[in-house]
């Protein structure tokens, strides 16, 4: 693997290992310590554990698009911008979207736009912008007080479970199931890793390692 793609490969795996470890934390008490929680009141972390691993999905999302498209992150595209401007540039959105329909991790039964921009909306935006999940959806785990089996069969168990992370209960409305979601996370990693020249040409991974080292998280004129 020539330096670019090992750099890139890398920052997959490191730039959000914090977050990814810290949703696993939340994960291991609330499977082997759930007395814990219970003695204090305490949440098990669904709802910060998705907000996590969205923003894990949103960097993939983003890396993964700059490979494919060649075209760069902005929060927000202008209307009066030109065309030819407006062709070097995506939303966030846009890169989940296009994440979700290309990678063989399914996290829902469904690759409608609306299905897909709808997760979207409910589990990133409005947990980021307004703390909380829109009426009728729901943020569930697959399996509760597992003390007496090993992390790794575990793990294992939940990773090859036929479970999506995502079940459309409604009209835009969802259940995330939590476990599912860290295992689905990092499959979808793993195959972006082991997809990276396939899915792009040099000048495509240039550009995204260079987006990655001078970590332009969004462009200057979004600030």
């Amino acid at each position: 693997m020539d330096s670019n793609l090992q750099k890139i490969s890398d920052s997959l795996s490191q730039q959000p290992s914090m977050v990814i470890n810290d949703v696993k934390t939340f994960q291991w008490i609330r499977l082997y310590h759930p007395e814990m929680l219970e003695k204090e009141g305490l949440g098990g972390g669904n709802i910060l554990s998705i907000m996590g691993l969205f923003s894990v999905l949103n960097y993939f999302s983003k890396v993964y698009k700059i490979l494919k498209s060649g075209k760069l992150p902005r929060r927000q595209i202008p209307a009066d911008i030109n065309r030819l401007t407006k062709k070097l540039y995506f939303v966030e959105d846009q890169a989940f979207l296009r994440l979700l329909k290309d990678c063989p991790t399914k996290l829902v039964d469904s690759d409608k736009d609306d299905d897909l921009r709808s997760i979207w909306n409910i589990f990133r935006n409005q947990l980021a912008h307004t703390a909380q999940i829109s009426d009728g959806s729901k943020a569930l785990v697959l399996i509760q007080d597992q003390t007496n089996i090993p992390r790794d069969i575990l793990e294992k168990f939940i990773k090859n479970s036929p479970e999506k992370s995502f079940t459309k209960i409604g009209d835009k409305v969802f259940i995330c199931f939590v476990d599912k979601l860290i295992a689905d996370t990092l499959s979808i990693r793993d195959w972006i890793n082991v997809s990276l020249r396939r899915i792009s040409s040099e000048d495509k991974i240039k550009l995204a390692c260079d987006w990655i080292e001078n970590n332009n998280i969004s462009h200057p004129e979004d600030n």
